[in-house]
């Protein structure tokens, strides 16, 4: 991306999960990204459990680089009657170091179903999110719930469904989070897109194998079936603002040369023209 266009639409950057560098340290995650001049981390829980929030943000501080989330914390629905202690105490944790790291947005999943029914799962969703809600807007977090697509949880697989839930909660310290690998299959996505675009906080962005083998099998951005592109000049056009944040979970991607990983991402997302206009968003699969 040029100088100028970073200028003009500082939103439109590059940032990278952790887990998708997942056998690096925080550390070298940290310095790994900047080299490879990618503008933004977004922190996996486990990883900054291992070094802790205050030499993390040394850490960031000394690279220069902006931690712009925090994903993969346990689920918000733990307990059989919604969240438990331990999951709002570790939530709470979670809070207080996005504070410290200056992150202002954090990603969770509900979990699966358990044989509850889906009304009695959506009220203990609404009322997890509407309880953490004062604590997220007291440390300047939005929380972003995430729908992931079926079969790998039974519950909330839509944008449209999610969306449903942060619109119930009501509270403006909730959002979404739109995962391209978990959405590109939903019918009807991008009127869903569109609705839903003010709520939207982060995007998740990696490739589709097909046939896809597993739930560990996502593919770096450009390098596999997706109209990849085209999906994320949608969502700037629905008014999308934010990082487009590269989540890999994949053995492949885990065992290759990071630093080469880093620059297959960069080569997919900085060439994007985002002053053209999206094609064949009828449907996001290609």
């Amino acid at each position: 991306m040029s100088d100028a266009a970073e200028t003009k639409r500082p939103d439109r950057a590059l940032s990278v999960c952790q887990i998708t560098t997942r056998d690096w340290t925080f550390e070298q995650d940290v310095r790994g990204y900047a080299a490879a001049g990618v503008r933004g981390l977004s922190v996996w829980w486990d990883k900054l459990q291992a070094v802790g929030p205050k030499a993390a943000a040394r850490l960031l501080a000394d690279a220069g680089l902006r931690a712009v989330s925090m994903v993969g914390l346990p689920p918000l629905l733990a307990g059989d009657a919604g969240m438990s202690e331990p999951s709002f105490s570790t939530m709470m944790s979670a809070l207080d170091a996005c504070h410290a790291l200056g992150i202002d947005r954090i990603g969770l999943v509900p979990g699966p179903s358990r044989g509850r029914s889906v009304e009695r799962l959506d009220g203990l969703v609404v009322t997890a999110l509407q309880n953490l809600a004062p604590h997220a807007i007291a440390r300047g977090v939005v929380i972003a719930l995430e729908p992931v697509r079926n079969p790998y949880l039974d519950y909330l697989n839509t944008l449209d469904h999610a969306d449903r839930l942060v619109k119930a909660a009501g509270r403006d310290a909730v959002g979404l989070l739109f995962d391209v690998w978990h959405l590109c299959h939903e019918s009807d996505l991008w009127p869903h897109v569109a609705a839903s675009a003010p709520r939207i906080s982060l995007v998740h962005i990696s490739d589709w194998r097909e046939p896809t083998r597993c739930h560990d099998d996502r593919l770096i951005p450009g390098e596999g079936v997706l109209p990849l592109q085209q999906i994320l000049l949608g969502l700037d056009r629905a008014g999308y603002r934010g990082f487009y944040d590269v989540e890999i979970f994949s053995p492949e991607v885990w065992g290759a040369d990071y630093a080469e990983v880093l620059r297959r991402c960069r080569s997919f997302f900085d060439p994007i023209d985002w002053d053209s206009e999206p094609q064949g968003q009828e449907n996001a699969r290609g």
